[in-house]
């Protein structure tokens, strides 16, 4: 059984992966609640999740980067983002 389980796991290892990068608070109440339909879609592909500040997220070396305040990213980060939904504060 532990050789069997062993070899799934290397299998399962060599299955494209996805480093997403993004704020505790945005993953534990939207992100992670979806992962549920992303896998029933995406079986394949597995998830990697890094859950850190909006100063740290440059540097964990993600796929994806989520965040609300592109204001300290460069100009060729800025240019690369892509909008999913207008936000306001107050």
């Amino acid at each position: 059984h532990l050789e069997a389980a062993y070899a799934q796991l290397a299998r399962d290892a060599q299955a494209p992966g996805l480093h997403v990068a993004c704020s505790a608070t945005f993953a534990m109440r939207w992100l992670v609640p979806q992962l549920a339909v992303f896998y029933r879609s995406h079986p394949h592909i597995r998830i990697r999740l890094s859950m850190t500040s909006a100063r740290e997220m440059r540097h964990e070396g993600a796929d994806l980067i989520i965040a609300w305040d592109l204001s300290t990213y460069g100009e060729a980060d800025r240019h690369r983002a892509i909008e999913l939904a207008p936000v306001h504060f107050g």
